[in-house]
């Protein structure tokens, strides 16, 4: 779950990161944006905790209103698990995202 990840990163003694595993997280769509780089940053929550969601361009076909992904959207990703960067919201970021469901 996204809460058990925070909790890894954050608690690194408790239960060690696993980063560069590829996981499978769930929670409801909160926002999403394309970056600069012409990429998607999907942001989803699961009790009350944000997983950052990187899916390339290929997925913007998806995206939007009465698409696959939408704000209040549920899906399920799976993408590889890493550390964020230094002035990022999130402790972590799963890199090369695709939609199992929705």
């Amino acid at each position: 779950s996204i809460t058990r990840l925070h909790e890894a990163y954050l608690n690194p003694a408790s239960e060690p990161p696993q980063s560069g595993k590829v996981i499978d997280v769930s929670g409801e769509v909160v926002a999403y944006e394309l970056t600069e780089d012409n990429r998607f940053s999907v942001t989803i929550r699961d009790e009350n905790n944000n997983a950052l969601c990187l899916f390339s361009d290929d997925i913007a076909s998806h995206v939007g209103t009465g698409r696959d992904i939408y704000l209040g959207a549920n899906i399920t990703i799976r993408g590889q698990l890493g550390k964020a960067g230094l002035f990022s919201s999130t402790p972590f970021v799963i890199d090369g995202c695709a939609i199992i469901t929705n």
